[in-house]
């Protein structure tokens, strides 16, 4: 039973392992501020980290640099957190260089007014 409310594990290089089992223990934890920014957990972790987001106390989630779309070639991880979102406390989201494309802003912008996001980072994501 930990009191930690800020967790940066970024650019730490973890890989999916790491990943699964930050994600795994989230719900029973505190946070609120979660930084797993350059650990280029891809696609699957990603979907993983999504899909408990909505049990977790988080406000402010980074995930940058972590190839979440496959350099572009898949999206289900980025739907996954996009369906998620109105289901989460997250106010800030940043997902800058993620290749997210057209089809990850648009998955986002579909459900923001539904968020109580106030702040979002899409840049570096190849949008045009």
């Amino acid at each position: 039973n930990t009191k930690i409310t800020s967790l940066n594990l970024g650019d730490n290089g973890f890989g999916k392992e790491g990943a699964v089992a930050v994600a795994e223990v989230l719900p029973n934890t505190k946070i609120t501020n979660l930084n797993l920014e350059q650990n280029w957990i891809g696609n699957e972790v990603a979907t993983a980290v999504a899909e408990v987001l909505p049990s977790t106390k988080i406000t402010n989630l980074n995930l940058a640099g972590n190839n979440i779309t496959n350099y572009g070639n898949d999206m289900s991880a980025m739907i996954k957190i996009a369906e998620v979102l109105p289901k989460t406390q997250i106010s800030s989201l940043n997902l800058y260089n993620n290749r997210i494309g057209n089809a990850g802003a648009v998955a986002v912008a579909e459900v923001l007014p539904n968020t109580k996001i106030t702040s979002l980072n899409l840049a570096d994501n190849a949008l045009c």
